[in-house]
């Protein structure tokens, strides 16, 4: 189930590479997320069985919590998708792809977090970083007089989607944290004689 859950949060974090224009991104926004729908769909019903008789209560709150998790990956991928189609359908100056280009490595920074093994490799100590907020980013915008109207609105409500998509993958932190996930989910059942 968490070997489902990280493909999950894989196939999502694909919609950060469309919305970047990476090369090996795919083409096609829509045939993608239907693909990770597809998949999310999968997993809410096969973990929806998992619940069984027997179990104790440790193995059914980790099946609760693997659940949940799936539940809020499921609504990350939904957030992700929502910029990469905000990012590809909106005609953004040099100026505004300065700032959506730092949201989303903002946010892939974020999704390395929950998708890697091991966190992002980098020389400054986590406690040691300066991270620009999204406040600190919505008021650079703000304040960019050479900014038109349009792509203010569509940069703050890009920023928006971002700050929603970080909210997230903070809860599924917290709900990884929240359950001891070592413990067996199922035990297997004696053979019969």
């Amino acid at each position: 189930m968490q070997q489902e859950i990280q493909r999950q949060l894989v196939a999502g974090s694909v919609f950060v590479d469309i919305a970047r224009g990476k090369d090996d991104a795919p083409k096609v926004l829509g045939e993608h997320a239907e693909a990770a729908d597809s998949l999310s769909r999968e997993i809410r019903a096969y973990s929806a069985h998992l619940f069984a008789d027997g179990q104790s209560r440790e193995q059914s709150d980790l099946v609760a919590s693997l659940i949940e998790e799936v539940d809020f990956t499921t609504s990350l991928n939904e957030q992700l998708h929502q910029i990469a189609r905000r990012v590809t359908r909106e005609e953004f100056s040099p100026a505004s792809q300065v700032f959506w280009t730092e949201a989303l490595e903002r946010l892939e920074t974020r999704l390395a977090d929950i998708t890697t093994a091991v966190a992002p490799a980098t020389d400054v100590p986590a406690e040691k970083r300066t991270e620009t907020t999204i406040e600190d980013l919505r008021w650079r915008i703000i304040d960019t007089a050479s900014l038109p109207a349009g792509e203010k609105g569509a940069l703050v409500a890009l920023l928006g989607s971002v700050e929603r998509a970080e909210t997230l993958i903070a809860r599924i932190e917290q709900e990884r944290a929240s359950v001891d996930r070592g413990i067996a989910v199922m035990e297997q059942a004696p053979a019969e004689a």
